[in-house]
């Protein structure tokens, strides 16, 4: 398996997808280097990797 790197950055997230502006929120990014990921935690952002939810480094 490839080595997994991660870093946080900020992302605008649209509540109604008709919103012209959306709030600016910070998301965990998780990548192998050919895909990447996001979710609001880094265990959810590896989930998709299938490292199971919940894991602590």
């Amino acid at each position: 398996m490839r080595q997994l790197r991660f870093w946080k950055e900020a992302v605008e997230v649209f509540e109604d997808e008709n919103a012209d502006v959306g709030e600016e929120q910070i998301r965990w990014f998780c990548s192998d280097g050919i895909s990447t990921f996001f979710g609001e935690t880094r265990s959810e952002a590896a989930s998709h990797f299938g490292v199971p939810v919940g894991f602590e480094d």
